[in-house]
């Protein structure tokens, strides 16, 4: 063999051993990477995360004795049922951050038990403070509203006793369910006696 044969043979050789190389990397290479994506899979279905849906009244019932509020009323059996009752933003089960600070509506359906009529009524609840922030905000001059409950500090049972005090009365048709103050705790209260708001 003379020197140009051995020298084209490892020539070859380096060469062949150079291809082998290169086709090997180029297989891990190819190996490492995810396989395409299938464009025509049909899509995964996401279910939605699951959140915690707040309690209604029917599931946690009323935090007093409601026939024992209607017999203080005078109503009776005669009085309208309480089928549901909530909150447009605050949960029944935490209340609000602050009980001093509180403002939102009040939602209660009824039913009459005699024609199982169902009906729902509406009482914007506040506390002082809350109406304060609430005017602020607002930039209102005033608020004027029907079917509005305040109380000195936010507590469930007594918005709902306050709630259902007014409704019982109505159903009785007594006209003192129209008065706006609740005289219970005043002895002094003569409901004919003039006000003399200038105390």
């Amino acid at each position: 063999m003379s020197t140009t044969d051995i020298v084209v043979f490892v020539g070859v050789a380096a060469a062949a051993a150079m291809l082998l190389r290169l086709a090997s990397a180029n297989k891990s290479v190819s190996d490492q990477l995810p396989p395409a994506p299938d464009l025509y899979a049909p899509p995964v279905a996401m279910e939605p995360p699951e959140r915690e849906l707040p309690l209604i009244g029917r599931e946690i019932g009323l935090p007093f004795d409601v026939e024992q509020l209607a017999l203080e009323t005078g109503i009776g059996h005669e009085r309208p049922e309480v089928t549901n009752y909530f909150f447009k933003q605050t949960r029944l089960n935490a209340g609000p951050p602050d009980p001093n600070d509180f403002v939102d509506e009040l939602t209660l359906a009824l039913r009459n038990p005699v024609d199982q009529h169902h009906w729902s009524v509406h009482y914007t609840i506040a506390t002082p403070d809350g109406l304060k922030r609430l005017m602020a905000e607002k930039r209102y001059h005033y608020i004027l509203g029907e079917e509005m409950i305040i109380v000195p500090r936010f507590d469930l049972a007594e918005v709902l006793r306050a709630a259902l005090e007014h409704q019982f009365t109505l159903h009785l048709g007594d006209p003192s369910a129209e008065r706006l103050i609740d005289d219970s705790t005043d002895s002094d209260y003569d409901p004919d006696e003039p006000d003399d708001d200038r105390r």
